[in-house]
């Protein structure tokens, strides 16, 4: 009998809830049956404050797991305004990167025009030292030459850069002697370095000794036939055209 019940609980779920039920209905009667009415109101207390106690417990838990939903939240957002500061960081970093690039090519741009400024003295004494023949030819070039300011101020215009490039011209094919040719050149290719810090649409013609002379961007002194021995005057042409302003000048 004992293991027909056991067999009917073990297979049956129904049959063992309510076997279950039944010995606990049992089992509590027969505690209550044990105990005089003292010891059973010590038992109802103590029940009742473990009741208290899981109540207290219940609440805990929903006031933690409420502190942990608004926690949560707080985290959410604190880690959208982190998102938000990040790249906003990132933006003004690569801002700052972009307005020191600026200000590097800036800083050299000036570096390298107070480079050819401070060099100019040392231009102007080139021209106070050429022979006044050759100085009244550069009146209509260097109309004002009192000052270091004045002399500056003449040779950065491109037109008198072409009045002092046509003369150096002229005086390599009618001048003798090289001092006052190559006194020229310094002081032309000083100014016109200067004039392309500020306008680089004109560049020289870059000529090698050795080679076959060109008619199509040079012109000849010396032999008339050859290759190039010197370069006496580097050209000019334009950058955006690739048009030639003025042909170089070599000695063949």
């Amino acid at each position: 009998m004992e293991k027909n019940v056991l067999d009917l609980a073990s297979q049956s779920t129904s049959f063992r809830e309510r076997l279950r039920g039944t010995l606990e209905t049992e089992l509590l009667n027969n505690f209550i049956a044990d105990k005089n009415n003292n010891e059973l109101y010590d038992v109802l207390v103590k029940l009742l404050e473990e009741t208290k106690s899981n109540q207290q417990l219940g609440q805990n838990l929903d006031y933690l797991e409420e502190q942990y939903k608004e926690l949560k939240i707080k985290y959410m957002k604190m880690e959208q305004d982190f998102q938000a500061a990040e790249a906003q960081r990132q933006i003004l970093a690569k801002s700052l990167e972009e307005h020191n690039a600026r200000v590097k090519a800036l800083t050299k741009g000036i570096e390298s025009f107070e480079d050819r400024y401070n060099h100019v003295d040392e231009i102007y004494e080139i021209y106070l030292g050429l022979d006044e023949g050759v100085k009244s030819g550069l009146d209509g070039i260097f109309k004002l030459t009192d000052t270091v300011d004045q002399f500056l101020l003449c040779g950065t215009e491109y037109e008198r850069l072409e009045m002092l490039w046509d003369f150096i011209s002229y005086a390599i094919a009618n001048v003798d002697g090289d001092d006052a040719i190559n006194k020229l050149g310094e002081i032309f290719d000083y100014f016109f370095d200067l004039y392309r810090q500020m306008n680089p649409m004109y560049e020289r013609l870059e000529v090698n000794t050795g080679t076959a002379f060109d008619g199509s961007t040079q012109t000849k002194v010396g032999r008339t036939s050859g290759r190039v021995i010197e370069v006496k005057l580097r050209g000019i042409k334009n950058v955006h055209t690739q048009k030639i302003l003025r042909k170089s000048v070599v000695l063949l």
